[in-house]
């Protein structure tokens, strides 16, 4: 299958918002963040969240790239394509308001869990929702996501991409679409030296660690009082990670063809030795040999 990578365009929209609807279902966080028929709801409002990141791309601020191939309802036009999946990055501002400290000597589950004095960064939002409830539940989703992003701008500051959405239709699960889109992403993050953060539900986590990211620790929401909630792991990929396993590698080469260097040089040493001794066992016999010639002449 003929997968190509291109930026989404507005026209793109209702075949993303289509299958981010679709996807919807099958994730672990949005029925838990929206249940029941808050979900239908959600999705209805897929549009303009997705036309939101379109606008913004020209501004540097998000990047949507879609993964298409040819419509099979159309073989005998090439120029047909359908959208099979689609991928949604978010970059940060190359001026960050830092808000934290910029180290810290928590771990991320010490940073990001949740505790009394949280305050919602969403407190008009909130407040909204005794009046008219809106497609979404109040929980404690917005705080967790805030304690996310805080700890990592204050492991890598600006120098972050993160990956917001990776979708693709389940008629076409496991072709290649997402891997195309992702090793898109990483091609573009190595280029610029930037770490890539995302949130992964248990089902992508494979794909993510299959490429390098690595398991931060694990993202609780859970609302007061409840004893349901979502644990989703925060995965990160660093450039400088690769960089830093290929030295290692090639300093075990290194040590590896000094060892061999080494052992070649024993090796010949001894074989030198050992020629050297032959030779003087040659003499050895040999001189015995004119010995008993001699003897053997004097008693004739």
């Amino acid at each position: 299958m003929s997968i190509t990578i291109r930026p989404a365009l507005k026209d793109d929209l209702d075949a993303i918002s289509k299958i981010a609807a679709i996807v919807a279902p099958h994730t672990t966080h949005l029925p838990y963040i929206h249940p029941g028929e808050y979900l239908d709801e959600y999705c209805k409002h897929l549009y303009d969240d997705y036309h939101s990141y379109i606008r913004n791309a020209p501004l540097d601020k998000y990047m949507v790239m879609v993964a298409e191939i040819p419509n099979p309802t159309t073989p005998l036009n090439p120029q047909s394509k359908i959208i099979i999946a689609f991928a949604v990055w978010s970059k940060l501002p190359k001026f960050l308001p830092h808000k934290h400290e910029k180290t810290t000597d928590l771990t991320y589950e010490e940073y990001t869990k949740a505790n009394d004095d949280d305050k919602s960064s969403t407190a008009a939002l909130q407040a909204s929702l005794d009046k008219s409830p809106p497609p979404l539940r109040p929980d404690d989703n917005y705080d967790a996501m805030d304690r996310d992003e805080g700890y990592w701008k204050i492991k890598f500051g600006t120098r972050q991409i993160t990956l917001i959405d990776l979708s693709t239709s389940p008629d076409y699960w496991r072709r290649g679409a997402a891997t195309k889109l992702l090793e898109w992403g990483m091609k573009l993050a190595r280029r610029g030296g930037k770490a890539i953060k995302l949130i992964s539900t248990p089902f992508a986590k494979a794909l993510f660690a299959k490429h390098g990211f690595k398991e931060m620790g694990n993202l609780v929401i859970q609302l007061k009082g409840e004893d349901e909630k979502l644990v989703m792991p925060s995965m990160v990929w660093d450039p400088k990670d690769e960089i830093r396993e290929e030295e290692e590698a090639q300093d075990e080469t290194n040590e590896e063809k000094e060892v061999e260097f080494q052992t070649d040089e024993k090796k010949e040493a001894e074989d030198e030795v050992s020629e050297e001794e032959t030779e003087t066992q040659d003499e050895i016999e040999l001189t015995s040999s004119q010995l008993l010639q001699r003897v053997e002449e004097n008693e004739a």
